[in-house]
């Protein structure tokens, strides 16, 4: 995977890996009335919105190992970590650009893209449980008025409560959304969805 050219990348396996979801969370309604197996549909969904998030969020890997985004700010004689925490820096100037409340979506889908591969994390977390629930599927609003709206299931991710502020949850998708424009935005050449 590695060895694919950045575009092909990005559309074979981020956007594929979003479609899916996005097709996978939208089923879940319609398995709840009855047009399904409600309990497949959301192991479906949970995978899906697996793949999605770890494509995606370490996309960020194949764009710093690629030195992909011009004129970083980095240090005269760079690491491979510099150019990676360089890159993530441009993910979140974009997401604060499009909209301030998505600054830290990038990082709140890292964290939920990493509890997803390693099960329980090592380091310090700002938002999911370091060793508890990222995702989850509900039929409640989400943070910032994103996802459904009418009550219908949706793939969330969640925050635990932290240093006096409540449990919170975001909709995967807006997350996602959020990302993948600020990639976009990043004049790549990136194909939105």
């Amino acid at each position: 995977m590695g060895q694919l050219p950045h575009v092909q990348h990005w559309e074979a396996l981020v956007l594929r890996s979003y479609r899916l979801f996005a097709a996978a969370e939208d089923q879940l309604e319609k398995s709840l009335a009855g047009q399904g197996d409600y309990e497949f549909a959301c192991l479906e969904a949970l995978r899906s919105a697996m793949n999605a998030s770890l494509f995606l969020y370490h996309f960020t890997d194949i764009a710093a190992a690629r030195r992909l985004i011009p004129h970083l700010a980095l240090p005269a004689v760079p690491t491979p970590q510099h150019v990676l925490v360089a890159t993530r820096a441009k993910v979140t100037v974009a997401l604060r650009a499009s909209a301030p409340h998505t600054e830290l979506y990038n990082r709140m889908l890292g964290e939920a893209a990493n509890a997803i591969k390693h099960g329980v994390l090592d380091r310090a977390t700002t938002f999911v449980d370091q060793d508890g629930v990222a995702l989850t599927i509900a039929g409640h609003a989400a943070e910032n008025g994103e996802g459904k709206t009418n009550g219908g299931p949706q793939v969330l991710i969640r925050s635990e409560s932290r240093a006096g502020r409540p449990e919170q949850f975001y909709s995967l998708r807006a997350v996602l959304d959020a990302v993948i424009n600020a990639w976009c935005g990043l004049l790549l050449g990136l194909a939105k969805p």
